[in-house]
């Protein structure tokens, strides 16, 4: 019966239409915030979930502002505000986390791992030492939900059991399959070395549907977003 078909979720205490999320993409440049707005007044239509890009640039005073009219257009969605997880070795910590949430008016935080990105970048953070403990101590800190995600590159079994156990309310797995940051990186990148170092890492990662399917069967209760 068509009719009876509900598609319908509980995601992070509200109600989806869809199982579905726009996916952090937007941090940085000067036009995120009108397409964030877009993004925000389409998820309220559609009754999905929204999180934003990395709010690094925004917290340093060094790009596009978000503020409040996010949720004003979204006052139903569920909307995820983002850190990285590198910054947590580097002066980020739960002040951060508390202003990127009450930048928006988020009901969670995301925070993000690209360890591949910032390998292939010449100026990325490349040290991830320590990183593991400093996530652990935001999470259990910070009064709020937080959603563990990769940027491309997945997210394997055992590593999202520990996330899980050092509390996230769930794990972002985001595979290979979809943008690959890495050449991303090798794209914007002037030297031919970094070009190169950026190509070998083509095909790397977990696919999203392997990694959906192995975070499941090791976390069968857990929150896995793919």
């Amino acid at each position: 019966d068509h009719a009876r078909i509900d598609l319908g979720v509980d995601f992070l205490g509200r109600r989806l239409k869809a199982p579905l999320l726009i996916s952090s993409m937007t941090g940085g440049p000067a036009r995120a915030e009108a397409i964030n707005a877009r993004l925000a007044e389409a998820a309220q239509h559609l009754g999905i979930a929204l999180a934003v890009g990395s709010q690094r640039a925004a917290l340093e005073g060094e790009g596009a502002g978000l503020d409040m009219a996010l949720r004003l257009k979204a006052p139903d969605t569920p909307i995820l505000a983002n850190i990285g997880a590198a910054q947590l070795t580097r002066g980020f910590g739960r002040d951060e986390a508390c202003r990127a949430m009450d930048m928006i008016g988020a009901d969670a935080l995301v925070v993000h791992l690209n360890p591949l990105q910032e390998a292939c970048q010449p100026e990325g953070d490349r040290d991830w030492w320590g990183v593991g403990a400093a996530l652990q101590a935001l999470i259990r800190g910070l009064d709020a939900p937080v959603i563990v995600k990769e940027t491309g590159a997945g997210i394997s079994a055992v590593t999202a059991q520990r996330l899980i156990a050092m509390g996230a309310a769930g794990v972002d797995v985001a595979g290979a399959g979809g943008a690959n940051w890495g050449l991303i990186e090798g794209e914007r990148a002037t030297d031919a070395a970094d070009k190169a170092h950026a190509a070998a890492f083509a095909a790397w990662g977990i696919p999203s549907a392997r990694a959906i399917a192995e975070a499941r069967n090791a976390l069968p209760e857990a929150l896995i977003i793919g």
